[in-house]
């Protein structure tokens, strides 16, 4: 991928788009168990590049569990945990110059996953 107009239309082309507007677009993406979970996917430009910002909220974790969480991410993304808001989300960030459509999907399932096991067990599902 080069642009962020190639980037969605592989987005669009691959997963169940909620809403597209012009620099971002949220897909969901389902669980063999019936679970599913939201990513946002936003254009940045960032020091002279368009980066991807990948990010999927879980709802908000109680301070007295944020360590736990913190903990729990090292083995489930590749990204990080970050508050938005009053909400908690996985997040990860990409320049998509140069990406492939394996260093978007790999990303992209690791975040919706490992947002999804937090909000399973902090959150009690889905209720953010």
């Amino acid at each position: 991928m080069a642009t962020w107009s190639e980037l969605k239309g592989f987005l669009k082309s691959n997963y169940k788009v909620q809403k597209e507007e012009e620099n971002n677009i949220v897909v969901l993406t389902e669980f063999s168990d019936g679970r599913s979970q939201l990513v946002y996917i936003f254009k940045r430009d960032l020091k002279g590049a368009t980066w991807a910002d990948v990010s999927s909220p879980i709802g908000t974790i109680q301070t007295g569990s944020l360590n736990a969480a913190l903990e729990m991410m090292e083995g489930l993304a590749c990204g990080g945990l970050v508050k938005v808001g009053d909400l908690h989300a996985v997040k990860h960030c990409m320049p998509i110059a140069d990406l492939s459509t394996d260093e978007i999907a790999g990303p992209l399932a690791l975040v919706a996953g490992a947002a999804d096991t937090l909000e399973e067990k902090f959150i009690g599902g889905d209720k953010a």
